[in-house]
């Protein structure tokens, strides 16, 4: 599923796509994620149990208190 071109990361858009779809992955630039859980409750996002970062360092900050047994994170960077 690709976001429309229309806006580029589109923060409700990702939101309403994942729920909508059901959709299991999702791909982020860490700082791009940080944006994205500070606007929307990752929990509300029941079927993504997997999300990939690439293309800049990654803090493990970042997503400490996001880590549950059903959702994966996974890095890519160097």
């Amino acid at each position: 599923m690709l976001q429309s071109t229309k806006k580029i990361f589109d923060l409700e858009e990702i939101e309403r796509l994942i729920i909508s779809h059901n959709i299991t992955i999702s791909h982020f630039v860490p700082s791009q994620f940080k944006l994205f859980l500070d606007e929307v409750k990752i929990d509300n996002l029941k079927s993504l149990n997997k999300v990939m970062f690439s293309g800049e360092m990654f803090d493990p900050r970042l997503v400490k208190k996001e880590i549950r047994n059903e959702r994966t994170f996974l890095n890519y960077y160097g």
